[in-house]
């Protein structure tokens, strides 16, 4: 399953997200399996509704092969605005400066080498009700021994830093409505045409 919404560009931005994943690892898997020995890939994903006009999607995972040392985590977060239908970039809620404080706090908070900040370090944001969460894959910026870690920044620990209210609703864009034994923060889902790997 996957998360799917009204929102064509966030729609075809997870599906070829999934592609690309599924593909990637498929080649990366066939010279190294047998009927034995079994590649595993899986995804799965977490959803949020904030303040009415942010959707906010992370999807997790992991790929583990039999010659691997440590499975590869997989992370990959999706915002899109309800106001422009487009998806959002952390830039769109970030107040002038705000990045570069960001980076400071997540190389200080989640212990990363100075030398290895760059700008794709805030890639994986993901919104909750209770503030931001900022993931570091598996690898990327620490250690492939120190697995992924989540660093999450309250609302207002981030007054002045980050403003949701940049990106407001649209009135042309419509909310679907909870489903009854659906939760109000969940993104409805469809099936996700299956793929074995090898």
């Amino acid at each position: 399953l996957y998360p799917a919404s009204d929102l064509e560009p966030l729609n075809g931005a997870i599906e070829a997200w999934i592609d690309e994943q599924v593909a990637y690892y498929e080649e990366d898997a066939k010279d190294y399996v047998t009927d034995e020995l079994k590649a595993e890939l899986t995804v799965e994903y977490e959803s949020r509704l904030i303040e009415d006009h942010l959707v906010s999607i992370r999807m997790t995972g992991i790929y583990d092969a039999p010659f691997m040392a440590h499975p590869v985590d997989i992370v990959k977060t999706f915002n899109a605005s309800l106001k422009t239908g487009q998806l959002a970039e952390l830039s769109d809620v970030l107040e002038e400066g705000g990045a570069e404080i960001l980076r400071g706090m997540v190389t200080e908070d989640g212990g990363v080498n100075a030398e290895q900040v760059d700008d794709g370090m805030l890639n994986h944001w993901y919104l909750t009700p209770e503030g931001l969460e900022i993931t570091l894959a598996r690898g990327d910026y620490l250690a492939m021994s120190e697995g992924t870690k989540v660093l999450t920044y309250s609302y207002e620990e981030l007054d002045g830093i980050l403003n949701l209210d940049k990106i407001s609703v649209a009135e042309d864009i419509t909310v679907p409505e909870t489903s009854e034994g659906q939760e109000p923060d969940d993104v409805p889902d469809v099936q996700l045409p299956e793929a074995d790997l090898p």
